[in-house]
């Protein structure tokens, strides 16, 4: 009988390890701040739970609402969308290799698989350069984790989908927040309220998706 081997001399393995202890240092820095400067932790506890519900564009919108520099809105979202995409991928490969499944994740898994399937043909034929315009441009359901889907699902090593995905992934937020910062500055010299309709829209507009997104593939 063939013995299994442990989960961790495996790439996804090392991959999901590495996306533990990051977020596990990403938590105990994020809470470090809240004895010290209730309002930072805050603000930077709000971005995170908005780039995760509605994406990055809501996230950085909502940082340069909360009156962030730039460079720290890039560097949080970035690890943010890091640290989900260490998570995420393992987790999805191993999924569809029903070597560890988590009954929590099935419907994210089933529907990231889902709209994977869709894109895989075309990206198989662009390879690493379709994978990476895939990831960097905003479009509703492309980006880090469904980009993680397709590079398993068209061949292409553990290493070499987490390298083009990250990359796409880092030049997506520089690029909304150039865009975010410049609109959010406009509107403020509107109104007052302008940069917080700014993230409601963005908001809204992410959460719709994610429920829409969600309802097509049931009634599929």
């Amino acid at each position: 009988m063939r013995r299994k081997l442990p989960l961790l001399t495996t790439a996804e393995g090392r991959i999901l390890f590495a996306g533990i202890i990051a977020a596990l240092i990403g938590f105990a820095l994020l809470f470090s701040r809240l004895g010290k400067s209730p309002q930072e932790f805050s603000t930077l506890m709000g971005l995170t739970v908005t780039n995760i519900v509605a994406g990055r564009a809501a996230g950085i919108s909502y940082g340069f609402a909360a009156g962030m520099a730039r460079p720290t809105v890039l560097i949080v979202n970035a690890v943010i969308e890091t640290i989900l995409v260490l998570l995420f991928y393992p987790i999805f490969v191993f999924a569809l290799q029903r070597v560890m499944v988590i009954r929590a994740l099935n419907g994210i898994v089933e529907r990231t698989r889902a709209t994977a399937e869709t894109h895989e043909e075309t990206l198989q034929r662009y390879g690493l350069l379709g994978l990476f315009a895939f990831v960097w441009i905003p479009f509703w359901m492309t980006g880090p984790l469904v980009g993680c889907a397709i590079g398993y699902m068209i061949g292409l090593r553990a290493r070499t989908t987490l390298c083009i995905v990250l990359i796409g992934t880092y030049l997506a937020i520089a690029c909304w927040a150039y865009a975010l910062d410049e609109l959010t500055t406009r509107l403020g010299g509107l109104s007052t309220f302008g940069p917080v309709i700014l993230v409601g829209l963005l908001l809204a507009a992410g959460i719709a998706g994610h429920f829409l997104h969600i309802r097509r593939h049931q009634d599929d």
